[in-house]
């Protein structure tokens, strides 16, 4: 009776990252714009092999990024290394706002080890862009370079009067699809379909109501629109 045995249990190693950051400021069309983000490593171990990456919409014109990090195919990737508990890093990426519009950055970050709370690894960072012009270059129901946000920074004078929504999508099928109907048209406000590329005297933008329920439509408003 002088030897046994007893279970064992071995947790696997935990890391919790927070990812933050502010807000940059409003700004007008051609100009810079950082986005500037903090990861904190909560513990209670040491992170490895942390990652950070994020998706530059074609609405903004990518710069640089620091730490030293990779551009390919519109995605920012900086490698951080460990980040020891209670340890921060940062990261900050440089654009130029292209196009006027609500444009926004998603960054997100991982380590090697699991993460108790993964909610907090990604944070969207908002920046608005003014200008009289904004570009739909993707067939969304919403988000940055969607008809809906055009239509909503319309309103909310981010495009500033006369505003016009053009049209500048990648690749086609060139139909946008509103799942609910569409913010109203403000005053002094021209969509003009015809600017987007491919456009030879025929319309090939389609704006498709079959998956709005009840009475589809968009409402412009009186004014010279």
């Amino acid at each position: 009776n002088n030897s046994g045995t007893a279970p064992v249990t071995v947790n696997a190693a935990q890391a919790e990252l927070a990812l933050s950051g502010a807000n940059p400021v409003p700004v007008a069309a051609g100009a810079a714009v950082a986005f500037n983000y903090s990861i904190l490593n909560n513990g209670p171990q040491t992170a490895t092999s942390v990652v950070f990456t994020a998706a530059v919409p074609a609405t903004l014109s990518f710069v640089s990024a620091t730490p030293p990090c990779t551009f390919s195919t519109g995605t920012v990737t900086c490698s951080l290394g460990n980040l020891a508990s209670a340890g921060t890093a940062a990261v900050t990426i440089n654009t130029t706002a292209s196009n006027a519009g609500t444009q926004s950055i998603t960054g997100s970050v991982s380590a090697t080890e699991s993460d108790p709370t993964p909610a907090n690894n990604t944070r969207t960072l908002t920046v608005s862009v003014t200008g009289t012009g904004i570009a739909v270059t993707n067939v969304n129901d919403s988000g940055t370079g969607s008809l809906r946000q055009a239509l909503l920074d319309a309103q909310a004078a981010v495009c500033t009067t006369p505003c016009t929504i053009t049209f500048n999508i990648a690749a086609p099928p060139f139909k946008i699809q509103p799942l609910t109907n569409l913010p109203n048209v403000a005053s002094s406000t021209t969509i003009d379909g015809t600017t987007q590329p491919g456009y030879s005297g025929t319309p090939i933008v389609e704006l498709d109501g079959s998956l709005l329920t009840g009475a589809p439509g968009i409402l412009v408003l009186p004014g010279t629109n």
